[in-house]
């Protein structure tokens, strides 16, 4: 799949998504120190502060408040529209970065309720 075009979704978990109320949804991520800063093959060669900084400004946009140094949560939002934040924020640049650096993640199934 290219930078540009839409990921493709599976049908059930697009339905478990639309199907859950309207409310605060949270994006959470761990990116790795060492894939980041370590030097080719195994690593970018960068520093970690542009990436987040991209991530801040994409999130931010897109209503998210920064809760802690990588938890993110949009107070009033649809599920569905919380995933597809996250799964926007692989175009982070340059392409492949953002998804090669990231251990971990939790996405927008942690319904939170109305705060």
């Amino acid at each position: 799949m290219d930078n540009h075009s839409l990921p493709q979704v599976p049908l059930a978990l697009d339905a478990r998504l639309v199907a859950l109320p309207p409310g605060a949804y949270g994006i959470s991520y761990d990116m790795s120190t060492q894939k980041t800063e370590d030097n080719p093959p195994r690593g970018w060669h960068a520093c970690r502060a542009p990436t987040y900084i991209q991530l801040a400004k994409r999130l931010q946009n897109c209503g998210f408040q920064q809760r802690q140094y990588s938890d993110w949560l949009c107070q009033d939002i649809e599920a569905i529209k919380a995933y597809w934040v996250m799964i926007r924020l692989k175009r982070i640049l340059p392409p492949g970065k953002f998804e090669s650096t990231v251990k971990k993640h939790q996405d927008a199934s942690r319904y939170i309720g109305r705060i």
